[in-house]
């Protein structure tokens, strides 16, 4: 008996050189309007993406991405250029056809101009008597009333007598027959993709008794060796380009942590009138901030994937980077960036968390301290950043700006001033010295340093 993966190799070859001798491959249809040059910059666009692709070196990888920019920017000029004198040439066209009375070709300059037209209008809808239903309202009172028929009937009056079969169905465990596979061929589909072998269904349902009769030893084969060719086993794994994931926006972070401290409210049962802060909601659950749990999970997750081999896709996903620009509109912010500028807060680049990675005891002190950064860190660089401006800005009066009165009953008595207030002073430090000390930008970093390393032994005592 011979092998599958000859039968399979003969089947293959004798339909493809036919459908290549007969048939030929199909050409692919280029816009006529489109010049030389563009093709020659999209082709080389082409072999940049490639390598792109293919190489494994950082610097290499830079360079060649801020090339296929370059000519894609460049390929996006010659387009539009070439375009451009396509209707410009249309219309010199049109006008010479209506200037002579040539309605024919103006019709078809026309056509091509606008292409198809697409009727998004609705058949006419009837009421039971026959009558035309005008009106938008009267149309889907028609609909309603038409649904309501169709599916809200009522149920049977008499119930259908299912009996049990006397006898087991006769499954047939033989090798397939030639009808079978006739009936097979004729059930496939049209325009589909072929597989790897480029074999359209089409070319068994030109003949499906030929097709049937070349088919028969492979599968009887198969079926009586249960084994089946390796061409079946493989696939194609197609890298499909999708844009980068965005990152967490701030409102997106207020609903998870609103929703965070309602749940615990409600496991706690902690409701009306009896008050208790967010704060002490968290410290009594033992549970943290959203924003802490989010950047945890993240970095360990981070963590894990610069752990793998370095042609794991985990690992070449995390670090890739798509090529071309942003359209209008979209976020700066991406979520690659977001992850850049935390780890550049604590000094490390890609290079370093990739070694920082491999030490897992590091790397849970390295992300201990990133969340403690975060949390401290982003805030008293904001107010550095304010007291910065002038004298007379609106966000630096903002900042310090004492409300007038008394709070009002079951208010939290520590804001969110009296806190910065209590960390400067664990620090030495007041308004008055804060702000010449914000200055100095060197002097300020120093300070915020050590402003985050005094909380990180403070929570250690």
């Amino acid at each position: 008996m011979e092998d599958t993966n000859h039968l399979w190799n003969q089947v293959k070859t004798t339909y493809q050189e036919a459908g290549r001798t007969i048939l030929g491959h199909r050409n692919e249809r280029h816009k006529d309007w489109i010049s030389q040059e563009a093709w020659q910059k999209i082709e080389k666009r082409k072999d940049i993406k490639k390598k792109v692709l293919s190489t494994q070196s950082e610097r290499i990888k830079t360079q060649q991405q801020q090339a296929y920019r370059e000519v894609d920017r460049a390929v996006k000029q010659i387009i539009r250029r070439d375009k451009r004198k396509h209707l410009e040439d249309m219309a010199t066209q049109a006008e010479e056809a209506a200037y002579k009375g040539d309605q024919r070709t103006l019709y078809k300059i026309t056509k091509q101009v606008c292409g198809k037209f697409r009727s998004i209008t609705t058949a006419p809808i009837k009421n039971k008597e026959g009558q035309l239903l005008t009106s938008e309202t009267a149309q889907e009172a028609r609909w309603t009333e038409h649904f309501n028929e169709v599916l809200n009937r009522p149920a049977p009056e008499t119930e259908s007598d299912i009996q049990e079969a006397e006898e087991d169905l006769d499954v047939v465990t033989t090798s397939p027959t030639k009808e079978e596979i006739i009936r097979a061929i004729k059930s496939l589909r049209n325009n589909k993709a072929p597989g790897l072998d480029f074999l359209n269904a089409e070319l068994f349902k030109a003949d499906p008794t030929l097709a049937a009769e070349i088919l028969l030893p492979l599968l009887t084969t198969a079926w009586n060796k249960k084994e089946i060719p390796e061409d079946w086993n493989e696939g194609v794994i197609i890298k499909i380009p999708k844009k980068e994931c965005w990152r967490m926006i701030e409102s997106d972070l207020c609903k998870l942590s609103s929703f965070h401290t309602k749940s615990l409210r409600k496991i706690a049962r902690i409701f009306w009138p009896r008050y208790i802060s967010n704060e002490d909601l968290l410290e009594q659950c033992q549970q943290e901030t959203m924003e802490t749990i989010i950047i945890r999970r993240r970095w360990r997750w981070i963590g894990h994937v610069l752990r793998k081999e370095q042609d794991a896709i985990p690992r070449v996903a995390v670090q890739w980077r798509p090529e071309g620009h942003r359209k209008r509109g979209r976020p700066k912010t991406t979520w690659r960036r977001t992850v850049e500028a935390e780890a550049a807060a604590m000094g490390q680049s890609w290079g370093t968390l990739r070694m920082l990675a491999q030490d897992r005891e590091r790397w849970k002190e390295f992300v201990a301290a990133l969340i403690a950064n975060g949390k401290k860190g982003s805030k008293w660089r904001w107010i550095g950043h304010v007291l910065r401006k002038e004298q007379d800005a609106i966000p630096r009066v903002a900042v310090q700006w004492r409300p007038e009165g008394h709070r009002k009953r079951r208010r939290p008595k520590t804001t969110w001033r009296r806190t910065v207030e209590a960390e400067a002073a664990a620090m030495g430090q007041s308004w008055g010295a804060l702000r010449m000390l914000a200055q100095d930008r060197e002097r300020w970093k120093e300070f915020v340093a050590a402003l985050i390393a005094n909380g990180k032994k403070g929570s250690k005592r």
